[in-house]
This record gives C-alpha cells, sequence and structure tokens, in this order.
C-alpha cells in the first residue's frame, strides 16, 4: 500500500489537535490537514464526521467551523496581513464569513488598529461593511449577503466556504 503525504505525520496531529485550547486555530490547521490527506480512514471512522467523533468528541459542525476560520486566517496572510495582528480563536471568525477577499481586507484593514479585537467588534465592522446605510440587508440583492456558497459554507460546514478560500 502506498502511503499518504503526510501519513507519519497523523499521531502528531491528533496529539497536537488534544493538547490545544479549544477554539484554537490549531486545531482547525490540524484538521484540515487530516482531512485533505485523508488520514481519518487510517482509523476506521468512516466518514470523517465520524473520525472527529471518535477521536476528538467533536461534531460535524464544531470542526467545520474551526477548519473554515483557519482557512479564513489563511486568507488574510495571503491579502497581506501580519500573522502576529490575527486572531487566534475560532469564534473571532465567525463574523467574516460572509465575506469575499475584498471585504476581508477591508473589514480586517478597518479592525487592526482598534486595539483588542473581539468577536463583537468584527461583527459590528462586518455589519457596517455590507451595510452602510443602515438598512436591513435581508431582503436586498446584495451578493455577499446573498451569496449561497458562502451561507452553506458556514452553515453546513466549511466545504463550500474552502472551495470560495482556495479561488
Amino acid at each position: 500500500m502506498n502511503k499518504i503525504p503526510g501519513q507519519e505525520k497523523l499521531k502528531d496531529w491528533e496529539d497536537r489537535i488534544k493538547n490545544a485550547p479549544k477554539g484554537s486555530l490549531i486545531i482547525g490547521e490540524g484538521l484540515l490537514f487530516l482531512h485533505e490527506h485523508k488520514l481519518y480512514t487510517e482509523k476506521g471512522g468512516g466518514t470523517f464526521e465520524g473520525y472527529m467523533k471518535m477521536v476528538f468528541d467533536y461534531n460535524r459542525d464544531y470542526g467545520y467551523k474551526i477548519m473554515y476560520a483557519y482557512k479564513t486566517y489563511k486568507r488574510l496572510i495571503n491579502l497581506g496581513f501580519d500573522e502576529k495582528e490575527l486572531p487566534k480563536t475560532e469564534n473571532q471568525y465567525r463574523p467574516l464569513k460572509k465575506l469575499d477577499d475584498k471585504g476581508l481586507k477591508t473589514v480586517w484593514a478597518q479592525v487592526s488598529g482598534s486595539g483588542r479585537i473581539t468577536a463583537q467588534l468584527l461583527k459590528n465592522a462586518v455589519e457596517e461593511y455590507l451595510n452602510p446605510d443602515g438598512k436591513n440587508l435581508e431582503n436586498t440583492n446584495n451578493p455577499i449577503v446573498n451569496n449561497k456558497a458562502y451561507q452553506a459554507g458556514y452553515e453546513n460546514g466549511y466545504k463550500a466556504g474552502l472551495a470560495d478560500a482556495k479561488s
């Protein structure tokens, strides 16, 4: 049997994930690595969701949210932001799920100099960016808010958002 690249890292990643603080991006990085290299199949969990439950006791929603947060973190780095200044926990990335790269860059540039960056600060900045006139965006034709791929990517896991993030 051919070894999958990185297969020897399975135990190392599992240990790192188990020892990481809840919500930290190292969990997202590790889960994403295990998912992309399909290393979870070595444990006999069948599906990735089954593997996350069996090995880490993570439900599907948590696993995909934290992987999506890690992808957003990487997008910010690729947009030129200093990784030392970026949030380190999943919940801080949740408000950013609605943004394309232009919006992500604009919002992050706006909040990056404001001291302590909280999920609420990011949520407010995203809402202001998407809704500069203060109108209710639910019934508009705003392409970001109504982008089904972004909505599905967060609500149904990160799969759809992962495709957007890779492009």
